[in-house]
């Protein structure tokens, strides 16, 4: 029996023993210390809050996630320390403005070709089709290569041309290179996640880039006697070297027992019509974390854009507490919507929403109680940043009341309204941005976002409960729609 019979032979598995073939799936080889606690933890989660199979492997599996996330959270708070310590609010103001320039130019290079991996790869697992496995990993490098060269060209010389004479030839270059590199990284952690190597697809990014990012900071600090803007850069885009070979490593290992030696077969169209409104929703909640930063640093000042970055850095406590959850919910909202399980849909849901609430009410606390120290940790300049911390916190308390309702929105055929609620959003934020930051600086930026969460948030909500007839929320109400509709 070949690798694809035998992993479709374990999909059709599924009915009857969920429970350990997924685990097993999710979990491959043998459970260590961390992997054996995520799945105690989870069992006791799914447990408590319902008791189907879905549930529980959503919980282990969200459980093994928020160890990696929380692990990952550590270290980047450990790493903006050393940046902000070594750098000063000045450089530090600078890196955080370019690295989100960067990473937002990165978001649609693939024409959302990676978020249509994570969609369409199981099913073509389930029914066999490792041509298309092959075709459509095969076209996302292609298109990623072409717009992603081209995206850095433009960059960097661009920038130069523009600001040249103020930042130079050498960081310009350097985040032009990264430009291409999360491209590259955002393909490959979309395969591992689209067959459930959730550890190997988390890894790399949350773990492994952190640490490395540290030591070549230090490195630099070392063997020049200081550390700006450019060296953290480049730092950066080293880092990312040994984070795309070895998520690249994985991802083949992974996909070769798959695909065999069928030949590509492509259905181009269909997958680039599914991913851009799916990239445009993620995008837009990217961008949406990234352009207040910008906007600060455009209307008051770089400085006081590193200072909000810091108070932002913080605030990922809660923010990993939500992605990890939503790495583990995503396909298994896909599957569930598939197989037109609307009560266990709506349960997996409520679960989630539950589960990400009272743990980010607590981590807020934490932060709140916490806040001036946490933030003294980066130098004392950076504890002018608690007010907008404690608004941050607050505004992500609050809408953690309702499910990952932008991936209910993806993952159920509704792309295209929920893409255009976000873009609706991102409006929005702009515009309270420009109306607040002038009048009340960092914390002007921090009711803009805070405000903007919880529209958008709100509204895909009520619009997604009534169009599939569930409720996404923790609140005790009744949805009555049509249910299981598509667009």
């Amino acid at each position: 029996m070949d690798g694809k019979s035998c992993y479709r032979d374990v999909s059709l598995a599924l009915d009857q023993e969920r429970t350990s073939v997924r685990t097993i799936m999710i979990f491959p080889g043998k459970l260590g210390n961390a992997r054996l606690l995520a799945a105690q933890l989870g069992s006791r989660v799914g447990g408590h809050w319902g008791r189907t199979d879905d549930i529980a492997v959503m919980a282990r599996g969200a459980g093994m996630s928020a160890i990696l996330r929380f692990s990952s959270a550590g270290l980047s708070l450990a790493t903006q320390v050393v940046l902000a310590r070594l750098m000063g609010a000045d450089q530090y103001g600078l890196y955080a403005v370019i690295f989100s320039s960067v990473s937002v130019l990165a978001l649609p290079l693939a024409l959302g070709l990676d978020i249509s991996i994570i969609r369409f790869v199981p099913g073509h697992i389930f029914r066999n089709e490792g041509g298309f496995i092959r075709g459509l990993i095969r076209r996302a490098f292609q298109v990623e290569a072409i717009l992603g060269l081209s995206a850095a060209i433009v960059w960097a010389f661009g920038s130069y041309r523009i600001v040249g004479q103020h930042l130079g030839a050498t960081i310009l270059a350097g985040s032009g290179l990264i430009v291409m590199e999360l491209g590259l990284v955002a393909i490959l952690t979309a395969i591992l996640r689209a067959l459930h190597k959730i550890g190997r697809a988390q890894f790399p990014t949350d773990i492994l880039d952190p640490l490395l990012l540290i030591a070549a900071i230090l490195a630099f600090r070392i063997t020049t006697g200081s550390v700006g803007a450019t060296q953290a850069v480049l730092a950066k885009a080293f880092t990312l070297v040994a984070v795309i070979a070895l998520l690249g490593f994985w991802a083949r290992r992974s996909v070769r027992p798959l695909i065999g030696n069928d030949r590509p077969l492509y259905t181009t169209m269909r997958w680039i019509g599914v991913g851009i409104p799916l990239i445009l929703i993620g995008g837009s909640v990217v961008l949406l974390g990234r352009m207040d930063v910008l906007m600060v640093s455009a209307l008051v000042s770089p400085t006081e854009a590193g200072i909000y970055m810091v108070a932002l850095k913080i605030g990922t406590l809660m923010e990993m507490v939500m992605a990890a959850v939503n790495t583990i919910a995503a396909p298994m909202i896909a599957g569930l919507h598939a197989r037109n399980d609307q009560r266990g849909l709506e349960r997996l849901l409520r679960t989630t929403a539950k589960t990400v609430f009272v743990i980010v009410l607590a981590v807020g606390a934490f932060v709140i109680l916490a806040g001036s120290r946490l933030l003294g940790f980066f130098g004392p300049e950076f504890q002018q940043g608690r007010h907008a911390l404690s608004i941050l916190v607050i505004g992500w308390a609050a809408a953690s009341i309702v499910a990952p309702v932008d991936l209910l929105g993806g993952m159920t055929g509704h792309q295209r309204s929920t893409s255009m609620v976000m873009i609706a959003a991102l409006i929005l934020n702009a515009a309270l941005n420009l109306i607040l930051i002038p009048r009340w600086g960092i914390e002007g930026a921090a009711w803009a976002s805070v405000i903007t969460l919880i529209a958008w948030r709100g509204f895909l909500a009520v619009y997604l409960g009534r169009r599939l007839g569930i409720n996404p929320s923790i609140l005790p109400i009744t949805v009555r729609g049509r249910g299981g509709l598509s667009e």
